[in-house]
């Protein structure tokens, strides 16, 4: 299996990249997707992975995402996306995170929650994968990626 990535928090909601992927890969990538968790200092009430849960539902609605689309090669793909919610999971930040906090903080519990899709290996070659997907906040993703599908 090989992951692709959506947007980058803080960087906007498109993206273009260009990857190489080795024959026989399936691709797995979330469309849209929001994950919470807790740290020190966050309120106690806040502090089970039922109530990360709530704050993912209400804070981002992920599970009320429209403009749902896959496309390899300009070919609409059905059937692929799927909503999944993560069971509960520890995260220890590295030192230089995306949210400024120190090297070893522990975040838990944190959930996530998204459309995600699953793709069957492409042939060898040259691709080009376009997916989005647009929250009720109105947050939208516009992701290209420019694969090379190696023999």
């Amino acid at each position: 299996m090989w992951f692709l990535a959506g947007p980058v928090p803080g960087s906007g909601p498109t993206a273009e990249r260009t990857c190489i992927v080795p024959d026989g890969k399936t691709l797995f990538f979330p469309l849209v997707n929001a994950f919470s968790g807790w740290t020190d200092g966050d309120p106690q009430e806040a502090r089970t992975a039922s109530a990360q849960r709530d704050i993912v539902a209400t804070t981002y609605d992920v599970g009320n995402a429209t403009d749902l689309s896959v496309t390899v090669d300009g070919r609409v793909l059905n059937g692929l996306i799927k909503y999944e919610e993560s069971v509960p999971f520890r995260l220890i930040l590295p030192a230089d995170n995306l949210f400024g906090l120190p090297a070893g903080t522990l975040v838990y519990p944190t959930v996530d929650a998204g459309h995600y899709a699953l793709l069957d290996p492409l042939p060898p070659g040259v691709h080009e994968l376009h997916f989005t997907g647009t929250l009720p906040s109105g947050f939208s993703v516009d992701v290209t990626y420019h694969l090379v599908v190696e023999q």
